[in-house]
């Protein structure tokens, strides 16, 4: 069925890495489409505040009802022990992948 198709879809776009400051390993949706790279504010990670409020449109092209005003600077750890240093823009995520990495 369709419904099965979209969902076998998007797991391959899932893959799971680590924080360093979080001790569970994170399902990350990576998203071709997102200008950056987003964690979840439910994980409730420690942040720092932006200078600036950054003012962003959802995934429909309509804007969000508020901006991002932090921001959470770690360690990402890749499945294949790749490891990099990102800064993770606090917003409103599901659930399901608390974590999403934008394509450049």
């Amino acid at each position: 069925t369709l419904s099965q198709l979209l969902l076998k879809s998007a797991q391959l776009f899932i893959i799971n890495v680590s924080l360093n400051d979080f001790l569970m390993v994170l399902p990350t949706l990576i998203n071709s489409r997102a200008f950056s790279t987003f964690v979840s504010k439910q994980l409730d990670l420690p942040h720092n505040t932006l200078n600036k409020l950054l003012e962003f449109q959802l995934f429909d092209q309509s804007p969000a009802s508020s901006g991002i005003t932090q921001y959470h600077n770690s360690a990402l750890t890749l499945n294949n022990n790749f490891r990099f240093q990102v800064w993770l823009l606090a917003i409103q995520l599901l659930e399901l992948t608390p974590i999403v990495l934008g394509l450049p």
